[in-house]
């Protein structure tokens, strides 16, 4: 590591390294602080617990396992449905986003296919739900889309539940793939409208 040198510091609030010489020490877990009062905040006296953030193996998605669910899954419906229109990374224009795989079905239904990689189902559920809503529907889109979550985990029964609860308060129509690319096979879904030949 190398020592650094104030005089060469970069003068710009973008480039300003971080001096752990003169950091705060962090409450434990356990430790309670309480809110100072002042004339802005009279009425906020209570106390807080400070919790350390930490990341759990199931907050981690790896992108080479991204990107090999993604390929075979690409591959495995070309192969299922040769006559439909499917495109990988497909672009949304206006919004500057690709969806990582859309499909359109030869009778016209559109499928927007989310791959997560995430180890906990629920966490792939939960971060795709937000990227799949305005990959549809942001700004004002008014067509109509299957919305898929395609994952290498298994999908359980507490999780139909809550996606078929989804659906019927929001009333979208949203579904999940269980797909194992290691044998390049759909396992299980759920609300996927899709019947395969294959």
């Amino acid at each position: 590591m190398i020592e650094f040198d104030y005089k060469e510091k970069i003068n710009h609030n973008r480039y300003t390294l971080l001096n752990i010489d003169n950091l705060p020490s962090l409450p434990s877990e356990d430790e309670k602080v309480e809110i100072q009062k002042n004339e802005k905040n009279m009425d906020k006296s209570r106390l807080i617990h400070m919790l350390k953030k930490h990341y759990a193996d199931s907050y981690v998605e790896f992108e080479f396992l991204h990107s090999a669910i993604q390929d075979d899954f690409y591959l495995f419906l070309k192969k299922a449905f040769p006559l439909d229109k499917i495109v990988k990374e497909a672009f949304i224009s206006g919004i500057n986003r690709r969806i990582d795989i859309y499909h359109e079905r030869e009778n016209g239904t559109q499928i927007i296919y989310e791959v997560k990689s995430y180890n906990n189902l629920e966490t792939s559920i939960k971060i795709a739900i937000g990227q799949l809503l305005e990959y549809a529907y942001y700004p004002d889109r008014k067509s109509r889309f299957q919305l898929i979550v395609v994952s290498h985990k298994q999908i359980t029964i507490r999780l139909k539940q809550y996606i078929d609860n989804l659906n019927n308060l929001l009333g979208i129509n949203l579904g999940v793939i269980f797909f194992d690319y290691g044998i390049q096979k759909i396992v299980d879904s759920f609300n996927w409208d899709t019947k395969i030949d294959v």
